[in-house]
């Protein structure tokens, strides 16, 4: 690997640390996106060094060339959003609605707030996180984590350092070992909670949407 390239990744991972925010670097954000810029170009450059192209290339080399270009396409990319791009666009429009329920309640939140989200076993955890961020900033979620708890302490030992939880997905026999902790003793799925602090316990009052 150039020297070029070894930088490249070496300054993106400082980017990560000094720049994005602690859940982003976590899971390495869009790392792929990144990294790829860079190693595409070089691998295309290096492509045009095999081949010592110095002046204009005859239609073989060009041939050549253009096949191993396109092999380093993202083909499942390509077949999605351009062959098949009305039904690409009409189910990612479908799945952004999904996983998005949280953009109802950005009218109730606050920058300032610390939010929690609690997401399922099976859900997309880089995808999830990316939309929300964008659907509700300038708001951020503070900390994403999957709906298992052992038991209601767990839950309440997470939940009291936060302002909200937004509840995306969670098994329904977790939601029986946490709902003792909710106003309505309800836990609904894609919902906003208020933690209330009430004589050293936590309680959490569903947001009327």
């Amino acid at each position: 690997m150039p020297i070029v390239d070894i930088i490249y990744l070496a300054l993106l991972l400082l980017t990560y640390k000094k720049i994005f925010t602690p859940m982003e670097a976590e899971i390495l954000a869009c790392f792929d996106r990144y990294s790829s810029t860079i190693l595409l170009s070089n691998i295309v450059f290096q492509v045009f060094v095999i081949f010592d192209i110095k002046h204009e290339i005859d239609l073989k080399r060009f041939l050549v060339i253009l096949a191993i270009v396109i092999c380093l396409f993202p083909q499942d990319t390509l077949y999605n959003k351009y062959i098949m791009g009305k039904s690409y666009i009409a189910t990612t429009k479908i799945k952004r609605d999904v996983y998005t329920k949280m953009k109802n309640y950005t009218k109730y939140l606050s920058p300032n707030d610390k939010i929690l989200y609690i997401y399922g076993t099976l859900a997309d955890y880089e995808y999830t996180y990316a939309i929300n961020e964008y659907e509700i900033m300038p708001i951020k979620i503070t900390k994403m984590i999957t709906g298992v708890f052992m038991n209601t302490s767990q839950f309440e030992e997470i939940a009291k350092d936060y302002d909200y939880i937004f509840i995306y997905r969670i098994q329904e026999k977790y939601k029986e070992i946490i709902k003792q902790d909710f106003v309505k003793q309800e836990v609904k799925q894609d919902t906003l909670y208020r933690v209330k602090q009430e004589d050293e316990k936590i309680k959490l009052d569903i947001i009327e949407n």
